[in-house]
């Protein structure tokens, strides 16, 4: 298989090789087999008699008489057809609650490649970190050997080295772990350098409510839970439809000595003991709990829709301000204290309060870029769509949940 090289392929390569999309596509093949159950016949019946005839009187033979009768159970065709009509109902449920699991499957995908994104990152600022901290760990050496800087200096700046050094292989090892969990879900045919920072833009553009309000009715959860209410009330029906008795034909035929004896029969339960209230009872039941579990969605998806927008909005704020303020007045700093550092106008404290500085404001962006992320995958999950900041093209064309 060729190596996922986007986004898109990834998600893909994952619902296709997934165990749960394996599962997923067993259920649908168990559904629709029930189907195939729904619409057949009953299968006809056979008996056979045979026996012995011992006369108790004398001056009448011995006999062997056999027969045979074959009965038919017909049903009604409207029961048959609401029996037919439930399993159908059944079927679309198993296909929406399977929109719904691969939904989930691409948000894990997602945040798997988030977290990939951030790793990635977080060990490319750790890298540049220990790359100035060499730095000024060699400056200072050859101040010392110079005579201006003292020996206390160059133990700290040889700590703050190593320190960095440990923290730049610790993230090193985070992003390869990360990469590895995303192949777990992809495969192992997921390149080395996949572009997750797709998925981590360093600009997030506002949210499209309008789109947002278009496609909060087609939550895939909602879409299932209106399936259920559907096949609830379907099974109802076919229930209702179970009470009335079957006819039953039948053809038989006996041999005796004597005689051979033709004819037909016609039968019909009679719905005295049992009329089925029991599971009508359960279908009914189970079909205002769909119907409850419905509008209990509707409630939810609001709340998660109102929580998830509110959180995105805050921290795309937090990361505009703290990308176009806060880290260029951070990394101007850092060069003017390096600058003086080099020239002797500024001690070590100096330096290393201003790069610890800019390694805050690099971590506190890259922690609101990460729950910008996070939160419209959160926003993308509920409605079942993931491009949430991308205007609709053309409204005239139908959107499909994926």
């Amino acid at each position: 298989m060729a190596p996922a090289r986007t986004i898109a392929d990834l998600i893909r390569v994952a619902k296709e090789r997934h165990p749960t999309a394996e599962a997923l596509r067993a259920t649908r093949e168990a559904a629709y087999a029930r189907e195939v159950t729904a619409a057949t016949w009953a299968n006809p019946d056979l008996t056979v008699q045979a026996g012995r005839t011992r006369p108790r009187q004398d001056g009448f033979e011995r006999d062997v008489p056999y027969g045979a009768t074959v009965t038919q159970r017909l049903e009604w065709v409207s029961k048959r057809e609401a029996r037919i009509r439930a399993a159908q109902a059944a079927s679309l449920v198993s296909d929406a609650d399977a929109t719904v699991e691969l939904n989930a499957l691409e948000a894990e995908v997602r945040l798997a490649v988030i977290t990939l994104a951030v790793a990635r990152e977080e060990a490319a600022q750790a890298t540049s970190d220990a790359t100035l901290a060499e730095e000024v760990k060699r400056a200072v050496e050859r101040g010392f050997a110079a005579g201006d800087r003292d020996s206390a200096t160059v133990s700290r700046a040889r700590l703050e080295a190593a320190t960095a050094e440990v923290r730049s292989a610790t993230a090193t090892r985070a992003a390869d772990t990360a990469l590895g969990i995303v192949r777990l879900w992809c495969g192992n045919e997921v390149p080395v350098d996949v572009p997750a920072g797709d998925l981590l833009p360093k600009a997030s553009p506002a949210i499209d409510a309008k789109r947002l309000a278009t496609l909060a009715p087609r939550d895939p959860k909602i879409s299932a839970l209106a399936a259920a209410v559907h096949a609830a009330e379907a099974q109802a029906a076919a229930e209702r439809a179970a009470r009335i008795p079957d006819l039953t034909v039948g053809v038989f035929a006996d041999r005796e000595n004597e005689k051979d004896t033709l004819g037909v029969s016609f039968g019909i339960e009679i719905p005295l003991w049992n009329r089925n209230n029991g599971p009508i009872a359960e279908a009914e039941a189970q079909q205002r709990k769909a119907a409850a579990g419905l509008r209990r969605r509707h409630l939810d998806q609001q709340m998660a829709l109102v929580a998830a927008v509110g959180d995105y909005d805050a921290a795309r704020v937090q990361a505009d301000s703290l990308s176009t303020t806060v880290l260029p007045l951070a990394e101007e700093t850092l060069r003017l204290r390096t600058a003086g550092f080099a020239n002797g106008d500024l001690s070590l404290t100096d330096l290393l309060e201003a790069r610890r500085a800019l390694l805050a404001t690099q971590t506190a962006l890259l922690d609101a870029r990460r729950r910008t992320a996070e939160t419209l995958v959160r926003l993308g999950q509920v409605v079942g769509r993931y491009d949430l900041t991308t205007p609709p093209t053309s409204s005239s064309v139908p959107e499909t949940t994926p």
